[in-house]
């Protein structure tokens, strides 16, 4: 691919990420912007160097793709706002949107201009998790049934939406969710004005599932396990080989009912560390590239879907259908 610019709007953790994705592909980031003055990049005197003084500059600028790095109530309006000014290439990071409605508006503007428009589900972008698939059917696994997450009290929209997405990539379109959502004990520590508590949710797809434990009093690192008719896929550490675990050959046409059948282990091989870095730059380059998006607006709505879906279903105390009821669609939610 050849040298591009790019700009950053957001000079958070997550924006110094992109800048160093970007350039790590060999791309140029010309100019940057963030409302505050002293923003965490902005330690970087090479960022600072190139920083617009306001958006008017920043949007004045000569740039082959734009990446959105800011808090979720900006994603929507500053994307909005781009293409109004002429570009057509944008990366944005997690939630898309703050209500599916505006997600939805997005959309059809992004349809509308002939907008490339990306979401950085980094996920989408590293091999191992097509594996989870591959042993969906196999003579060693059985057929996929369930995905478990547990996971410490860090928000269903700031990071549910990064494993909603994947739960999507592995079962497809959901058809239902049943929600608990739980009273936020501790502040926000993106800020007081931001509304992204935990919970308990089942989220179905036919006759699969995912569970999801995110609730407010659980402070542990992320956990994941995939489990089919005899065997599991357990994720202790996404960047370390994960365990598979499965019946021995010859007790493998064994009925369900004998869940006393040991399993045997191994790890998953080969493997390749899906480290922050090496997702952001897949999604950089799923924004430069062309053909259909690896991790677009569609995707970016379905992953909303699931965390509005929950939202509705823990206000309501309902069961939940997607697609979801338009009083749903249009509830907005200040996540970031």
């Amino acid at each position: 691919m050849m040298k591009k610019k790019i700009g950053v709007l957001g000079m958070g953790r997550m924006g110094e990420r992109i800048v160093t994705a970007a350039e790590a592909l060999g791309h140029d980031v010309v100019r940057v912007f963030d409302s505050f003055a002293d923003a965490y990049a902005f330690r970087n005197d090479a960022l600072k160097a190139i920083a617009a003084p306001d958006l008017e500059s920043f949007w004045g600028t000569d740039l082959d793709m734009v990446a959105v790095a800011t808090h979720g109530p900006s994603h929507c309006p500053l994307v909005m706002e781009g293409i109004e000014r002429g570009h057509r290439r944008f990366m944005v990071e997690k939630p898309l949107c703050t209500s599916m409605e505006e997600g939805e508006e997005l959309q059809a503007k992004a349809t509308a201009t002939g907008s490339r428009i990306v979401v950085n589900h980094g996920r989408r972008y590293c091999s191992p998790y097509d594996a989870l698939s591959k042993l969906d059917g196999s003579d060693e696994m059985g057929p996929l049934a369930a995905g478990i997450l547990t996971m410490g009290a860090a928000g269903l929209g700031c990071m549910g939406t990064h494993f909603f997405d994947l739960f999507n990539r592995v079962f497809g379109r959901a058809t239902d969710v049943f929600a608990h959502v739980t009273e936020t004990t501790v502040p926000n520590p993106r800020g007081k004005q931001f509304d992204d508590p935990g919970g308990t949710a089942i989220v179905r797809y036919g006759s699969r599932r995912a569970i999801i434990e995110m609730s407010d009093d659980i402070g542990v690192p992320t956990r994941m396990e995939f489990v089919y008719e005899r065997g599991r896929v357990v994720i202790e550490n996404e960047l370390t080989p994960w365990r598979i675990m499965a019946r021995e050959a010859e007790h493998r046409d064994a009925p369900v009912s004998r869940y006393g059948i040991p399993l045997v282990e191994r790890v998953l091989e080969p493997f390749r560390p899906c480290d922050i870095i090496f997702a952001t730059a897949g999604a950089v380059e799923d924004a430069l590239a062309d053909g259909p998006t690896i991790s677009g607006i569609e995707e970016g709505l379905r992953a909303f879907e699931i965390f509005a879906g929950i939202r509705w279903s823990g206000a309501t105390g309902q069961l939940v259908g997607f697609p979801l009821p338009d009083a749903a669609r249009k509830a907005a939610y200040p996540i970031s």
